[in-house]
C-alpha cells in the first residue's frame, strides 16, 4: 500500500514537473505592430498580433493565456489591460466568437468551425451575454500558433464599444507621446508568467506616407519602392476591422476575410490628417479605399496642398509592343506631377479603337507607342491617335459627403478633358473625352480609373509635314474650367505610311521600311526611294521622328535657310547629332557614310562609346572618331556587318537607314520573354 502511494506521488510530481517544463518552453513574438509601423496617429486603434512557439507541443499540452498591457511613459499603471481566457484545449473558447455580428462582413469560407480558427479578435465576447461584445478589455484571442488583440485608441469609441476597462473605468484616448506595449504569456493554471515581449510605440508624430491602389501586383511593388525612396510610410499592417489571415500570416491555409468598415475606415482616414502624403494616381476607382477613405479624407480636411501626386511616365507599370518581329516590354517609372499642375499627358500610341473609345486592353500590345512625350511626338496624318494621361483630385470640400459607413463621396472632380491641335495660332482639329479610363486586364475583368483618361483624335492631311501643338484642357463635373489642368505636347505631323508604293513586299528591307512608314517617320511624298543614298538632313529628320525629338536649338547653320529640314537640323543640333563644320555649315544635302550615320545615332541616344574592338575584316578602315560608336553598336547586336565586313565608308541608303533605325529601336528596349 505504501509503495502504491509512493508511486502515485512520484507520478504526480513527474506530471507537475513536465507541465512546468512545458509552460516554460513557450515563446512569443510580436509581429504587429511590425518594426516599421510603430508610429500611429493620435486616437488610432491598432491590432496586437503575435506568434506562439510551443516548441513542437500542442496548445492543450502547453496552455497559456495572453495578457496585453499598454503603458504611457509618464503613467505607472497600464492605461489598457487585456487578458484572454483559454479552455482545456489551450485556445479561445469557440463559443466566445460572436458570429452574428451585424456590422461585420464575412467573406471566404462559410463553414463556422473553419471560420472560428481564423476569426478576428474584434468578435470576442463572453459566450452567453451579447452585451459583453462591447467590452473593450475582452478583445484578445489565443489560437494554436498565434494570438491577436485589438486595442482601442479613441477614434471609434462611439462605435460598438463601452470604451472602459474591466472595472468600468473610462478609457483615456491614446494621445501624443511615447508608450510601452507589453505582452505576457501566463500559465493557464496558476497565472504565473512564462515569458514576455516588450516594444516601444509612439502616437502623434508626423511622418510622410503613401497612398496607392493595392493592385495590380507590379503597382504594389512600385509603391513599396516609392515608399523607400521618399522615406514614406506604407501601411502594410492591417487596420483594425480589416482582417485577412492570409495577408497577416502569409498563409494559404484559409480564405477567411472579415471586414468591419465602420472600424477600419476611421482608423485609415485619421492617418492622413498630418504629415506629407505621396499619392500614386494609378487605377484608383470610385469605390476603392484609396479614393473613398484616404483621398476623401484629404479633400475633407483641405489637405490636397500637402500631397505630391505621382504617375507612371508611360501611363502603366509596363506595356508590351513590337518592332518588326521582336516583342518588347517598356517598364514605367513613377514621376511626380509638377506642383500646381492638375493634368499630365504621359503616352501616345496608335492602338486600334475598341467599342469603348476610353478603354485599354492591357493583355494586347501597344501599337507604335511613344514613351517620351516630353520631347515631342511624331504622328501620321489621317490615322487614329490615342493620348493617355492623368488628372489630380481638386479641392472641392463643398461637394464632399461623409457616408454613414465612414466613407467619403466626392461629387466633383475633373471629369472632361479636351485637346485642340494648333498650326501656329490656328486650331485645326480637336477631340474630347470623359476621365474614366477603363483598364481591361482580361476579357472578363476590367476597372475604371477615376483620374486617368484616353482621348482619341486624328490630324487632317492638310497638316502633313508641319510642327503642331496639342493643347489639353479640362472641366470639372459642374462644367467649370479647371485653370491649372493644362498640358501641351509638340507634334510633328507626317505623311501616312500607306502612300508609299515604290518597293516590293518581298524585298529584304520591306519590314524595316514598312515599320518606319507606319510610325510616320518616313521622309518624302508618295515614294520612299529605298535604294537612294540618304542625306544628312534626311537622316537627322528620321532620327527626330523615330524618337520624337522636337526641342530646337537657336543655332542657325550658314547653309540652311527656309528649307523643309530647317527645324529638323535645329533639333539635331539641340541633341548634339549635327554639330556643323568649322565654317558653320551643316552640309544638309551631302550623303553620309555608314560610320557617320552610326555616330549621329549614337550621339542622339547618348550611347556610351566602347573600347571592345570587334573583329571586322576591314576594322582598320574605320575612322578613329567612329570606332567607339561602332564598337558599342556591335556589342548591342545592332551592327553585325556583311560577311565579316563593316563597310564603314560605304554610303548609307534609305533602306539601310530604315534597318538601322528599327534594330536600334528594338535593342533599346527590354525583350519580352514569352
Amino acid at each position: 500500500m505504501k509503495k502504491k502511494v509512493l508511486m502515485a506521488l512520484v507520478g504526480s510530481l513527474c506530471i507537475m514537473v513536465f507541465c512546468s517544463i512545458t509552460v516554460l518552453a513557450v515563446k512569443i513574438e510580436i509581429i504587429a505592430p511590425s518594426a516599421q509601423e510603430r508610429q500611429f496617429a493620435t486616437q488610432r486603434d491598432f491590432y496586437v498580433i503575435g506568434k506562439i512557439d510551443r516548441e513542437g507541443l500542442d496548445a492543450a499540452t502547453s496552455p497559456v493565456n495572453i495578457e496585453i498591457l499598454l503603458y504611457k511613459d509618464d503613467v505607472e499603471e497600464p492605461i489598457r489591460a487585456l487578458r484572454s481566457t483559454v479552455g482545456s484545449d489551450g485556445v479561445t473558447y469557440s463559443n466566445e466568437i460572436f458570429l452574428e455580428y451585424q456590422e461585420g462582413m464575412r467573406y471566404g469560407t462559410q463553414d463556422d468551425e473553419q471560420f472560428r480558427l481564423f476569426a478576428p479578435p474584434d468578435l470576442m465576447y463572453s459566450g452567453y451575454d451579447e452585451d459583453s461584445f462591447r467590452d473593450a478589455w475582452r478583445k484578445v484571442m489565443v489560437r494554436e500558433n498565434y494570438f491577436a488583440a485589438i486595442i482601442y485608441g479613441g477614434i471609434t469609441q462611439g462605435f460598438d464599444s463601452m470604451y472602459t476597462d474591466e472595472f468600468g473605468t473610462p478609457y483615456k484616448d491614446l494621445t501624443e507621446g511615447a508608450y510601452t506595449l507589453e505582452v505576457r504569456a501566463l500559465s493557464s493554471g496558476d497565472g504565473s508568467e512564462v515569458c514576455r515581449e516588450t516594444i516601444d510605440i509612439t502616437f502623434g508624430e508626423e511622418y510622410d506616407k503613401i497612398i496607392y491602389r493595392g493592385s495590380p501586383e507590379k503597382n504594389v511593388r512600385n509603391a513599396a519602392a516609392l515608399s523607400k525612396s521618399t522615406s514614406s510610410r506604407i501601411f502594410l499592417d492591417p487596420f483594425p476591422g480589416y482582417w485577412s489571415p492570409a495577408m497577416i500570416f502569409d498563409t494559404d491555409e484559409t480564405d477567411v476575410f472579415y471586414e468591419i468598415v465602420k472600424r477600419w475606415r476611421p482608423n485609415n482616414a485619421v492617418e492622413y490628417l498630418t504629415g506629407h502624403v505621396n499619392a500614386l494616381l494609378y487605377n484608383i476607382t470610385d469605390t476603392c479605399a484609396a479614393q473613398t477613405v484616404e483621398l476623401g479624407s484629404l479633400v475633407k480636411n483641405n489637405r490636397l496642398s500637402d500631397v505630391t501626386f505621382y504617375c507612371y511616365d508611360i501611363g502603366e507599370p509596363a506595356i508590351t509592343y513590337s518592332v518588326i518581329d521582336k516583342r518588347l516590354k517598356a517598364s514605367g517609372a513613377l514621376v511626380p506631377i509638377e506642383d500646381g499642375k492638375s493634368l499630365k499627358v504621359n503616352r501616345v500610341d496608335r492602338s486600334p479603337l475598341t467599342e469603348d473609345r476610353n478603354e485599354i486592353k492591357l493583355y494586347e500590345d501597344s501599337v507604335y507607342p511613344d514613351l517620351n512625350v516630353a520631347d515631342g511626338v511624331c504622328v501620321p496624318v489621317e490615322k487614329t491617335i490615342s493620348f493617355y494621361g492623368v488628372v489630380t483630385p481638386i479641392p472641392v470640400r463643398s461637394a464632399l459627403v461623409t457616408e454613414q459607413d465612414g466613407a467619403f463621396t466626392v461629387n466633383n472632380r475633373i471629369e472632361r478633358v479636351s485637346v485642340q491641335f494648333y498650326d501656329g495660332e490656328r486650331a485645326i482639329a480637336g477631340a474630347e473625352t470623359t476621365v474614366a479610363l477603363k483598364r481591361r486586364f482580361s476579357e472578363d475583368y476590367s476597372q475604371k480609373a477615376r483620374y486617368e483618361f484616353k482621348i482619341t483624335a486624328s490630324i487632317p492631311a492638310t497638316a502633313a509635314n508641319k510642327l503642331l501643338r496639342a493643347r489639353f484642357t479640362a472641366k470639372d463635373t459642374l462644367g467649370n474650367t479647371v485653370e491649372d489642368a493644362v498640358d501641351e505636347v509638340m507634334l510633328y505631323a507626317s505623311m501616312s505610311g500607306e502612300t508609299f508604293t515604290d518597293y516590293e513586299d518581298d524585298a529584304w528591307y520591306s519590314p524595316y521600311c514598312g515599320y518606319i512608314e507606319e510610325m510616320g517617320c518616313a521622309i518624302g511624298g508618295t515614294r520612299l526611294n529605298p535604294s537612294e543614298e540618304i542625306t544628312r538632313a534626311q537622316f537627322a529628320a528620321l532620327i527626330n521622328r523615330a524618337w520624337s525629338f522636337a526641342a530646337m536649338s537657336d543655332m542657325q547653320f550658314a547653309d540652311v535657310a527656309n528649307a523643309w529640314y530647317d527645324d529638323d537640323l535645329r533639333t539635331a543640333a539641340q541633341m548634339g547629332v549635327v554639330l556643323g563644320d568649322e565654317n558653320g555649315n551643316a552640309r544638309p544635302n551631302e550623303t553620309l557614310s555608314r560610320e557617320e550615320a552610326i555616330v549621329m545615332l549614337a550621339r542622339a541616344l547618348n550611347v556610351e562609346e566602347s573600347e571592345n574592338v570587334f573583329e571586322f575584316e576591314d576594322y582598320e578602315y574605320i575612322s578613329d572618331w567612329a570606332q567607339g560608336a561602332i564598337n558599342a553598336f556591335a556589342e548591342l547586336g545592332i551592327v553585325e556587318g556583311y560577311g565579316g565586313y563593316i563597310n564603314a565608308k560605304a554610303q548609307m541608303t534609305v533602306a539601310d537607314a530604315a534597318a538601322l533605325m528599327c534594330k536600334t529601336l528594338a535593342e533599346s528596349a527590354e525583350t519580352v520573354n514569352d
